[in-house]
Parts: structure tokens; sequence; C-alpha cells
């Protein structure tokens, strides 16, 4: 007796093999470093702006409030001079200025304004900052006078006018 040849099932394709890519792991790793790049750069400027905030409040809470006053006289040297500042202008303006051997005199004044003092030293700095006081304030120039004679002259350009020289005697 012989039997039938067995029978073949019908021909069924099979599912495609989906291939993993070998890229995948690559992808994420590059990711994960870049996502830690950034989240560091982030940490840091926040740190950096944190340590700036903090610099210049230590910075602004220091700065002096009191000018010392009580510098020497110049030891009679014998060599006196007439300092004379001027600053022309109409409306307020606060000013700042250098009195030799006295210190720093400031306030707020009337526009135009002059002050003059006497000193008794041979060589010496000279300075006269304004600044405007109020939107109708218009300082136009300052000039600094040794002896009658006009030595620094400067015009009012941006937010303030400042006239320096320093004295060396002959």
């Amino acid at each position: 007796m012989s039997y039938p040849p067995p029978q073949q099932p019908p021909f069924q394709p099979q599912p495609p093999v989906v291939q993993k890519s070998k890229a995948t792991p690559i992808i994420i790793a590059i990711l994960a470093v870049v996502l830690l790049v950034c989240l560091g750069c982030a940490g840091f400027a926040a740190y950096s702006l944190w340590w700036a905030k903090e610099t210049a409040e230590d910075i602004v809470d220091n700065i002096p409030t009191d000018f010392p006053t009580n510098f020497p006289t110049g030891g009679g040297t014998g060599s006196t001079h007439t300092v004379r500042y001027e600053v022309t202008g109409t409306g307020k303006a606060t000013l700042i200025w250098a009195e030799v051997h006295v210190g720093q005199g400031n306030g707020e004044v009337d526009l135009p304004w002059s002050k003059e003092f006497v000193l008794d030293a041979p060589n010496f700095g000279a300075q006269v900052i304004a600044v405007p006081k109020g939107a109708d304030a218009k300082p136009d120039t300052c000039k600094i006078f040794i002896d009658g004679v006009e030595k620094k002259t400067a015009k009012f350009s941006s937010k303030t006018l400042t006239c320096s020289f320093v004295y060396v005697s002959k």
C-alpha cells in the first residue's frame, strides 16, 4: 500500500522582519549629551546672573554717603591761588565740586552758579560736575579759572557737564 505523498500546505509568505536600526542608541546618546550641555549652560547663566546681582548689590551697599572733610590745610607753602568755578545755563542742577584741602562740596543750585575760594598749595586739581535737575534744566558750560585766568571750559553734550583741571606750579 502506498500512501499518498503528504500534502503541502499552501504557500504563506512570512511577514517581513523589521530590522532595528543600529543608529537608535547613538541618536539617544547624542540627544542626552545635548540635553545635559543645555542644562549646564542654563545653570551657568543663572548662576552668573545671580552672582552679578549680588556683587552689584554689595558695591551699592558699600558706597560711602559721607565724604571726608578733614583734609590738611596745605602746610602754608606760600603759594596761594584763587580758584573760581562757573556753571552757566538755566534751571536747577545738582553740582559736585572739589575744594582742595577742604573736601568736596555738593548741592542743588540755581543756574547760573559760581564758587570762588583761595587755597595755599603749589599743585592741585580742580573739578566741577553738573547734572541737570528736571526737564527744564539746561546747563550750558562750565569753566575753571585759576588766578583769574580761564584754564578749562566744557560744553554740555550728554547727561552731565564736567570740567577738570590739574594745576602744577612751575
